[in-house]
């Protein structure tokens, strides 16, 4: 799959549209999983804030790993970062971009869009 590190075979970027679709419909799921679990006292009586606080951190959880295990395999990320690319690299983006894409369509359908406006600003700013 790989030729070297910063060699990226175009074939590989062919999972881009399926990863980024995977995660937004992965994320979904889970967001349904979680609406089973009960809310716990301390967060109060909001369920859309307790799944957001969930898949939220899930996703931080994987995002952190990955970013992580990005600067332990490829180090010229740290020297380079714009021209260092390559699949594992790029899938990492392509999943925190589902991810966003999910949370603000979770935001609107929640209603939570102008009352969490921070956080509907935020996503639109990492789309730009």
């Amino acid at each position: 799959m790989f030729l070297n590190k910063t060699t990226v075979i175009t074939s590989d970027l062919e999972y881009g549209y399926p990863v980024f679709c995977t995660t937004i419909i992965a994320f979904s799921a889970f967001n349904n999983i979680v609406s089973l679990i009960s809310i716990p006292a301390s967060v109060g009586t909001d369920p859309c804030t307790w799944r957001n606080l969930i898949v939220s951190g899930i996703h931080g959880l994987i995002a952190g790993i990955w970013g992580c295990l990005c600067l332990l395999l490829y180090p010229e990320l740290i020297e380079d970062p714009y021209t260092a690319n390559n699949p594992f690299i790029f899938h990492m983006v392509v999943f925190c971009s589902g991810y966003f894409v999910y949370d603000f369509i979770d935001h609107f359908i929640n209603g939570k869009s102008l009352e969490q406006w921070e956080v509907t600003l935020h996503h639109i700013a990492l789309w730009i």
